[in-house]
């Protein structure tokens, strides 16, 4: 009988070369590494790794519908945030071990997108509706952001996305507001922030030309016409859980029953909406000399750990994120690829809503050669698919308005490699060994 390693005694097993095979477990044991024990009659693989016992790491998925709940003050969406973190921690805590102290992330916070969005008098926004939030309530968001993340340590906070908006003429009374409120800028002198407006060369209307251009050349082919969701949608009411969504018309060419995850049924008196869906021509006139656009819009999700932003990501995909059809307001598609690296050396990507299913993550990393071990998707209506995953085996987290999309699962599979540890009403806690 003989022993055959893979790799010898005195170096680290090729993490790269096994990730693909799926951890077994054993005894706290979490195996990586392989080798082949042969006899005459047995040829066994063992898998096996130099780390024992390895580290969980939690997530906690907010249960919150942003398509029913937009009547809920900014104050009231706060709470819901901030209670369900409080509960979370105390259940995290319990289960930490002291050697757990020195770990940089202990729990993963996701809350579905437009959970910070303009309130309005019903359930969801709709066509006619002013759905983006001023440019000071989001810094004031931002800044409370900062703060509850100072309060909750070693919580990776995804809070879902802020809907809102700023003028494309920039002021420096504005910015300077900013900094002010802002922990991470608010010991800058006012001549160091009136330098760093000044140093601002291209402007507001000049990048949102520039990104609309881009996006059309990555996600349409350069075709200015093509509209990702649609010409025509209708607000329509889901009669098994009463959740308030768009839903492009039948027999319109778009929005085919089960289209990108929405459902439609027959049993409904409401008006059709007519309701174009705009086009980068069309975003592109609104910004010319002709054109009335006084504001640019954002979808964005800020991610916090300890205090400190990791990343300000602006979604790329438009799904009518400008609803008021007032001709004022373009949507600005965002251009990076939303991707960030914690202290503990693991690589996390985020995606938000549709961008999920035009795989924007993944056509946005083609040749960085950044593969995200972990994927943070939130949406307000729409369901995991695993081949729009960025990298397959990565372990995926959907936060939506519709919980039963929620998940936590290798390869975008709910609860593979993964343990739900608790389903309470407002949120569901989950765990997985760290990457």
């Amino acid at each position: 009988m003989w022993l055959d390693c893979l790799v010898s005694s005195t170096e680290k097993p090729d993490h790269a070369a096994h990730r693909r095979v799926a951890p077994v477990k054993s005894g706290g044991i979490r195996f990586l590494g392989k080798c082949s024990l042969h006899c005459d009659t047995v040829s066994l693989t063992i898998h096996y790794s130099w780390e024992a016992n390895m580290p969980k790491l939690f997530v906690t998925i907010l249960k919150y519908n942003t398509q029913a709940k937009q009547a809920d003050s900014l104050t009231a969406r706060k709470k819901v945030i901030e209670d369900a973190l409080r509960l979370a921690q105390t259940t995290v805590q319990g289960k930490m071990k002291a050697s757990d102290n020195g770990r940089p992330v202990w729990c993963i916070f996701a809350a579905p997108e437009y959970m910070f969005a303009n309130p309005i008098q019903h359930g969801d926004h709709t066509a006619g509706d002013v759905r983006h939030l001023s440019d000071g309530t989001k810094v004031s968001i931002e800044a409370w952001l900062e703060g509850l993340s100072l309060k909750y340590p070693k919580f990776l906070l995804f809070p879902g996305s802020i809907a809102w908006k700023k003028p494309l003429q920039r002021s420096l009374g504005a910015y300077e507001d900013k900094m002010s409120k802002l922990q991470s800028t608010s010991n800058l002198t006012k001549q160091q922030i009136s330098d760093k407006f000044k140093s601002k060369a291209v402007t507001r209307k000049a990048k949102a030309i520039q990104a609309i251009q881009l996006s059309m050349a990555t996600f349409h082919n350069n075709n200015q016409d093509r509209s990702v969701s649609g010409e025509i949608y209708h607000q329509a009411e889901d009669d098994i859980n009463g959740v308030t969504w768009y839903q492009t018309k039948p027999g319109s060419g778009f929005g085919q029953p089960g289209w990108y995850g929405l459902t439609w049924t027959a049993n409904h008196n409401e008006a059709w909406i007519d309701h174009k869906a705009p086009t980068s021509r069309t975003k592109l006139a609104e910004l010319g000399g002709a054109g009335k656009a006084t504001k640019m819009a954002r979808n964005t999700c800020l991610v916090y750990l300890n205090g400190k932003r990791l990343l300000k990501y602006n979604k790329a995909q438009d799904f009518h994120e400008v609803l008021d059809g007032n001709q004022d307001t373009v949507y600005v598609p965002g251009q990076t690829a939303a991707h960030f690296r914690t202290a503990d050396g693991v690589t996390y990507g985020l995606e938000l809503c549709l961008d999920h299913l035009e795989e924007s993550l993944r056509k946005k990393l083609i040749g960085t050669g950044v593969v995200p071990q972990v994927i943070v998707l939130m949406s307000a209506q729409v369901t995991m698919d695993p081949g729009s995953l960025a990298n397959p085996g990565a372990m995926a987290i959907h936060a939506c308005s519709n919980p039963g999309n929620n998940l936590v699962g290798r390869g975008g599979v709910d609860l593979a490699d993964s343990v739900l540890e608790e389903d309470k009403p407002t949120y569901a806690l989950y765990s997985f060994d760290s990457p």
